[in-house]
């Protein structure tokens, strides 16, 4: 498949404005060993390669490509690059083994659950538990047995990060956000406990008593886990991505490898097209084309020329992926951008009513729960004066 002309020559002229490194790490991370960028490997700031390699969690793929160029990299490069490589290896290793033992402890309970992302994604799409990158774990559990993990967590050595601290900012979290945190310093692990799978239910219309459900298992160190059923990770794989705007690369990476495995995308395309993530999926796969060279499947065209939005979140995309820093999500943006990822008219109007509070205005302001309408009065004060004092003391210009 093809764009059409002026698709196409508006894509490339975003991501001619990618620096020289993030073109570098694009070519060392593709699927196939065609150049897609030119590389004036003389005039790679590799200080800032190794920043944006970190960022965007690419460190397999570039361990692996490094071999091949090693008479262009620089020594101390290579070997920074292996360690970081063997660095992760471990981790995931560590994580692997953790999961492990939550895992059977939760068995023993009796609680439904599914291990998703990190490990368990990595070895599903790449037959390997440490060809990705993660800094925490996932699981899904119904709500009705999230107070039972809590439990079982702070027995196996968990700390529970504190969100809420009355009634009615606990009743708020759980109706508007989607997961607890837990933190085991020695381990430097996060584990993420998730009741529903992002804060709004219409990103994602499955609900994680139904993809327990229809799980599949994987079999870890002679341990049978329970995760996403192969047509859930590809739809949630999107979703995902979308919701984040693919600012981190390894999540189009996994698309590139999803690829590659010679999925039935008319079949895909059709079922996503029933679940309204239609345009998460497309958004998804022009992107993983642009940045890794995948190939593009021949029944998106139609999809292409019939929904012009399409093109305004890949061009979206190819912005967050070329912000040189984290930036905070402009409130008034995400809203119009989470927008275009749905054709439904409740899903626009929720985009722009449902601006949940920040927990952490929690903590800066106290008010009693008779109060808690206040707290909407007063969010865009504390708003506007996180993202001035981030702005302030990074020395970074407000857009």
């Amino acid at each position: 498949m093809e764009f059409n002309r002026n698709d196409k020559q508006s894509f490339l002229s975003a991501i001619s404005f990618f620096s020289r490194e993030l073109k570098l790490l694009l070519f060392m991370s593709a699927t196939n060993d065609n150049p897609s960028f030119l590389i004036d490997w003389n005039k790679i700031d590799w200080d800032y390669f190794l920043e944006l390699l970190d960022r965007h969690r690419l460190i397999s793929f570039v361990y692996k490509k490094s071999k091949l160029f090693k008479d262009f990299i620089p020594a101390d490069i290579i070997e920074t690059i292996s360690i970081r490589y063997q660095e992760n290896t471990h981790r995931m290793l560590l994580i692997t083994s953790e999961m492990i033992r939550i895992g059977k402890i939760i068995s023993s309970k009796n609680i439904p659950y599914l291990f998703v992302k990190g490990p368990v994604w990595s070895l599903q799409l790449y037959g390997n538990v440490a060809t990705r990158q993660s800094r925490d774990v996932d699981i899904f559990v119904p709500y009705e047995y999230v107070e039972q993990f809590d439990s079982i967590m702070i027995e196996a050595g968990y700390e529970k990060e504190e969100i809420y601290h009355t009634a009615a900012q606990k009743k708020y979290f759980i109706e508007h956000y989607h997961h607890f945190i837990y933190r085991k310093d020695e381990l430097m692990l996060v584990l993420e406990v998730h009741w529903k799978l992002f804060n709004d239910y219409m990103q994602y219309p499955l609900s994680v008593e139904e993809m327990i459900k229809e799980s599949d298992t994987a079999d870890l160190g002679g341990f049978n886990f329970k995760i996403l059923s192969g047509q859930h990770l590809i739809i949630y794989l999107f979703s995902h991505g979308a919701v984040h705007a693919w600012y981190r690369l390894f999540w189009l990476r996994d698309v590139a490898q999803l690829v590659d495995k010679n999925q039935d995308w008319k079949v895909i395309l059709e079922i996503s097209e029933k679940m309204k993530t239609i345009r998460p999926v497309i958004q998804g796969l022009v992107l993983s084309h642009l940045m890794f060279g995948s190939n593009l499947p021949e029944s998106l065209d139609k999809y292409m020329i019939d929904d012009p939005v399409i093109s305004k979140i890949v061009k979206y995309g190819i912005h967050k992926i070329n912000e040189t820093s984290a930036r905070p999500f402009n409130m008034l943006f995400q809203s119009f951008y989470f927008s275009r990822l749905k054709k439904d008219l409740w899903y626009k109007i929720k985009c722009f009513t449902f601006l949940a509070l920040k927990t952490e205005i929690w903590s800066e302001v106290h008010l009693p729960d008779s109060l808690f309408f206040v707290y909407y009065i007063v969010r865009p004060y504390i708003w506007y004066k996180r993202v001035f004092n981030i702005y302030y003391k990074t020395g970074r210009k407000l857009r």
